[in-house]
């Protein structure tokens, strides 16, 4: 939980100081100085309301949902490295049949030159989207390993609930079910 509160805080400080030097122009143009005073005011209590109310909405949907700190990384980009016992077409043959819909992605796509699969996810309530990126290495004729890699779209994601896990969850049990 102190890390949730910590990124709000780190959004918060953004928020403020974009706030502050917008009331700094202010203060060198035409206005009075209680007009600017009020306006800093009005932003830094504005401010603090929206920190306080993202982190009781976090909490309540950490609770309610019962996801645990200790699952997975606050950090919206995950990776996992695991290999599975099938030939390289069934894998092929489950990546480009089956994961794109597992993980709701509206851009599919295998680049040749670097020979992994990469996939755009749909914005939910939890993020904006995530860039889904797999790697296949043959180990042998019917061992592949699988590197994954989700990430979310917008670099400037400080959490995305745990939706970069649950991607690379959902492209294991696609592999596992089989």
């Amino acid at each position: 939980m102190k890390k949730i509160i910590t990124q709000n805080l780190k959004v918060g400080l953004f928020v403020f100081s974009v706030q502050f030097f917008v009331g700094l122009i202010f203060l060198f143009r035409n206005f009075n100085l209680e007009t600017v005073i009020w306006t800093a005011l009005l932003s830094c209590i504005t401010t603090l309301v929206f920190i306080i109310v993202i982190a009781l909405v976090q909490a309540f949907y950490m609770k309610s949902y019962k996801v645990s700190l200790k699952d997975f990384d606050v950090n919206p980009t995950q990776s996992a490295t695991f290999s599975v016992d099938k030939t390289l077409e069934e894998v092929l043959a489950i990546i480009e049949n089956e994961i794109p819909e597992k993980i709701n992605s509206y851009k599919f796509k295998y680049d040749k030159e670097q020979n992994i699969y990469k996939a755009k996810t749909s914005a939910t309530i939890r993020s904006w989207g995530e860039i889904v990126i797999i790697k296949l290495t043959k180990i042998d004729n019917y061992k592949i390993q699988l590197s994954v890699l989700s990430k979310s779209i917008l670099k400037t994601t400080l959490i995305d609930y745990g939706k970069s896990s649950l991607n690379i969850q959902k492209i294991k049990l696609a592999f596992e079910k089989i």
